[in-house]
């Protein structure tokens, strides 16, 4: 079933599904209009898991080094701060305002709710590799068969532009 999660949040709300798996802030929707409890978070059920990573071809990475160089160089600053807010919501009434006005809590007092439970970014930008490759055993191990054909660790990483951005960033502090 491809249903975006705020309709499945809503449908547990009106008794059309009976559980389902939600992001934390559709989940607290869901607690909060007392829809259903929350009963674990993600990192409950899969502690350190990673649960995004940015995916860049590798014929845009060779022709495009000065703005990969300036995505670099944002996502770093964007990480810290982000860090930031979610672990001291009050100290970073700015990064409030902009998760309030730029995804579906839409109101500050919601975003700061949420604040513990928000994904932890790695300001380092190096993907959780092991984690990555325990989802690839899982998901073509006994119980499932979604992927057809494993890779290894060098087929599916190249962590040289993320390991460069840290050593550069360390070296000049820019921030």
């Amino acid at each position: 079933m491809n249903v975006p999660q705020p309709d499945m949040m809503k449908m547990l709300g009106q008794d059309t599904v009976d559980a389902t798996d939600l992001a934390y802030q559709f989940g607290f929707f869901a607690q909060n209009n007392k829809w259903g409890p929350i009963i674990a978070t993600g990192d409950q059920v899969s502690p350190n898991a990673q649960i995004a990573t940015i995916a860049v071809r590798k014929d845009y990475l060779a022709k495009n080094r000065d703005g990969r160089d300036s995505l670099r160089h944002g996502l770093s600053a964007s990480r810290q701060e982000f860090n930031a807010a979610a672990a001291a919501p009050d100290k970073h009434p700015e990064i409030i305002e902009i998760l309030a006005k730029n995804t579906a809590l839409n109101r500050p007092e919601l975003v700061k709710a949420i604040a513990p439970n928000w994904g932890y970014i790695a300001e380092d930008g190096l993907p959780l590799v092991d984690s990555i490759m325990e989802m690839q055993d899982f998901w073509s191990g006994k119980y499932y068969q979604l992927v057809e054909k494993k890779v290894t660790r060098e087929q599916l990483f190249d962590l040289s532009i993320a390991t460069e951005a840290k050593a550069r960033l360390d070296k000049e502090k820019p921030f």
